[in-house]
């Protein structure tokens, strides 16, 4: 019985210290005056002029950064890898060499290794464009052809093909593509409504 006391003071303590606290706060903040008037108008100004509000958004004066260099944006910017096709036939005769260093999982079968250009990469294949690889840079496109169910996120493809294109001088993977027969059983929710 004394514990249910001791536990009851304790709480009233409590209860009356934040309330302390709250009404401390309330009292300094803006919260407890709502009646004030805005800093630098009177009663008798309204602190918005409908004249001064533009009637058109174009109208707008445009805001000038000093920092900027430019405020124009850039709509085609300088590609991150730039043409290399001069090195073409270079490449080609390390295709042997190339073809070893590709490691393949489980079955998958090495169906071809091709030298060409990103820009005939993306005709073959209908992709969108890539600022940052040059039209004229080098890649291998590697099709590899793995039997079987091949799970990926997109869902689960039987007999499918993977596409690489890979640069032909840094090794890195551009573009990875997947065909094959999709299970429609498998297929992310969010991929199948858009999400």
């Amino acid at each position: 019985m004394i514990r249910i006391k001791k536990i009851g003071i304790a709480l009233l303590l409590i209860i009356g210290f934040f309330m302390i606290l709250t009404g401390i706060y309330f009292s300094n903040s803006n919260a407890a005056q709502p009646n004030q008037t805005p800093p630098n108008t009177t009663d008798n100004q309204n602190p918005i002029n409908n004249d001064q509000v533009p009637k058109d958004i174009n109208s707008l004066p445009k805001p000038n950064d000093p920092q900027a260099k430019s405020q124009v944006y850039i709509t085609n910017p300088e590609p991150i890898y730039k043409a290399n096709k001069e090195k073409l036939e270079e490449l080609q005769s390390k295709k042997e060499e190339y073809v070893k260093k590709i490691t393949l999982k489980d079955n998958e079968e090495l169906k071809s290794v091709e030298l060409m250009t990103w820009g005939d990469y993306n005709k073959s294949m209908g992709e969108a464009k890539n600022f940052e690889v040059s039209d004229d840079r080098v890649i291998w496109k590697i099709t590899v052809y793995h039997p079987g169910d091949l799970i990926t996120k997109a869902g689960t493809f039987r007999n499918a093909s993977i596409i690489y294109a890979v640069d032909a001088e840094t090794s890195k993977v551009f573009e990875r593509s997947i065909t094959g027969d999709l299970d429609p059983h498998t297929i992310n929710p969010g991929l199948r409504y858009g999400r």
